[in-house]
Formats: C-alpha cells, sequence, structure tokens
C-alpha cells in the first residue's frame, strides 16, 4: 500500500527546519506466510550432583518445516544454578542476563538441527528445573514442542567440620572489661564445606564487637544473645576464625558455648 509519515511540532515559540526528511524502510519476506515446526529437546549429563559442581545440559532444536526459520532459544536458570558457559553450533552466539540465557543458532532449512552444551554449577542443595523455550522468526503452528526441561537433584558434599576450643583472655576477668575469645573451625575434608555458619552464646556477657577470618563473605550479627557468623564455604584443609570482644554484666562464672553448622553432609556432629 501508500505509507505516509508525519511530523508535528507542537512546541511553542520555537523554529526550526527539519534536514534531509524522514525515511521508512520495509522488508517483506518471500514468499509471505512462511511457517515452521520447530522442536526442542533436552537432557542432562547429570541427574544428581554434588552441590558445587558442574550440571551440563544438552538441547537439541530441529526445524521439522516445511520453510526454513531462524531459531533462538530462551534458557531460564532455577535459582539454585550459577551459567558457566554455552558450547555453541558454528555462527550461533549467545548472551547472559542475570538467570536468563539467549541463543541466536542462525536460519535452519527444513530437516537441520542445531545442538547446544550448556553447563552450570551447583550453588544449592535442592531439585533444579532447567527450562529452555524455542522462538522462530516465522510462524510456527505447534507449539507444544516448542518447550523442554530437565531436573537434576543436587545433594550436599560430605564434609567434617572440626571446632578448636575456645581461647578467652583475660581469665578471671573484671566485671565491665573486655574479654577477647577466639574461636575456630577447620574443614578436614573430604568436600568442600558449603554455607558455613557459627554460633556463640554470649550467656551472660554484653557483645562488643565480632570479626570474622577471613573477611570477604563472611559476616557476624547479634541475635537473641547469640553471636551468629556466616562463614561462606570453607575448602578442605582450611579454617575459619572470629574474634568476639564482650565483657561480662557481673560476677560469678559465665559459659559461652561455640558451634557450627553446614549445608553439607557432616559427617561427625560430635566436632561441632
Amino acid at each position: 500500500g501508500t505509507w505516509s509519515l508525519y511530523i508535528e511540532d507542537d512546541a511553542i515559540g520555537d523554529a526550526g527546519a527539519i534536514s534531509n526528511g524522514w525515511g521508512l524502510t520495509v522488508t517483506t519476506i518471500t514468499p509471505v506466510n512462511q511457517v515452521a515446526d520447530l522442536a526442542a529437546t533436552m537432557v542432562t549429563l547429570n541427574n544428581t550432583v554434588v552441590l558445587g559442581n558442574y550440571i551440563t545440559n544438552i538441547w537439541t532444536v530441529t526445524n521439522n518445516g516445511p520453510n526454513a526459520a531462524h531459531a533462538f532459544v530462551t534458557n531460564i536458570l532455577p535459582s539454585g544454578s550459577s551459567f558457566v558457559t554455552n558450547f555453541l553450533p558454528p555462527g550461533a552466539t549467545s548472551s547472559q542476563n542475570g538467570q536468563t540465557n539467549l541463543c541466536d543458532l542462525g536460519s535452519l532449512v527444513a530437516g537441520a538441527g542445531a545442538g547446544v552444551t550448556n553447563v552450570v554449577v551447583a550453588m544449592s542443595t535442592n531439585s533444579q528445573t532447567n527450562v529452555i523455550t524455542l522462538g522462530s522468526s516465522v510462524l510456527d503452528g505447534n507449539l507444544v514442542n516448542n518447550t523442554a526441561f530437565v531436573v537434576t537433584t543436587v545433594t550436599a558434599p560430605p564434609a567434617t567440620l572440626i571446632v578448636a576450643p575456645i581461647s578467652v583472655a583475660p581469665n578471671p576477668v573484671v566485671v565491665n572489661s573486655n574479654l577477647v575469645y577466639m574461636v575456630a573451625v577447620t574443614n578436614i575434608g573430604p568436600s568442600n564445606a558449603f554455607n558455613v555458619v557459627g554460633s556463640f552464646a554470649l550467656a551472660g556477657l554484653q557483645l562488643v564487637s565480632a570479626v570474622p577470618f577471613p573477611s570477604q563473605g563472611a559476616s557476624c550479627t547479634l541475635s537473641n544473645g547469640f553471636v551468629i557468623c556466616s562463614l561462606g564455604t570453607i575448602t578442605v584443609g582450611n579454617y575459619a576464625e572470629v574474634t568476639i570482644t564482650a565483657f561480662p554484666l557481673s560476677t560469678g562464672f559465665v559459659t559461652n558455648v561455640w558451634s557450627v553448622t553446614t549445608s553439607s553432609t557432616n559427617s561427625n556432629f560430635a566436632s561441632n
């Protein structure tokens, strides 16, 4: 048909001119009304993985025709997974934004297919469902086969945490004078200990400060008479410690307990 494009200056009190006019380009498809049936399948090489390990999923996109189609894949990662990489066929591209993974597979003629190997890392212990959805540059009248998914069970790795004896100085101490406690935990393996949390019972003490080491990613808060320290991941053979400064509110004896937990499979609770 005939196309017309208009411009209106609706501001008062100014004047000007349009340089080089305006243009509009329309690109048509020949023949029009092309259709293609894109189908998605997805398999995993890891039905069960240990927390912190890789999950490898293989996507396959097939064009069942009758016309060629430009194929796009949208992959929404579960919250418990973190993107690592895509291994793409020649000419394909991908981009990552948060938990959304987008792949442009280019044009597939009727009967052709393309595969993507997607690698993510398991970040939480639960059942994780990874889903892909296909998009097409032409009409796809069969959307039933445009979605595929796999479910992977993530288990906690085994780790043994050993808490060190509490060091405190000075002992005895005068009321309202500072005590300095050193509390620590070591992971003797065989795997990394994830989401390690330490709890220190103040029991008659007033908290002054709690400083974790290593400090990167670690923090301590006060909650209902307990110092709660999130210590993150402790790798095999390494340790974390917390320096807690507090003072006694009255005379007598105080008993303070330091204990730790982990989302990993803990093989010896007695040492915690």
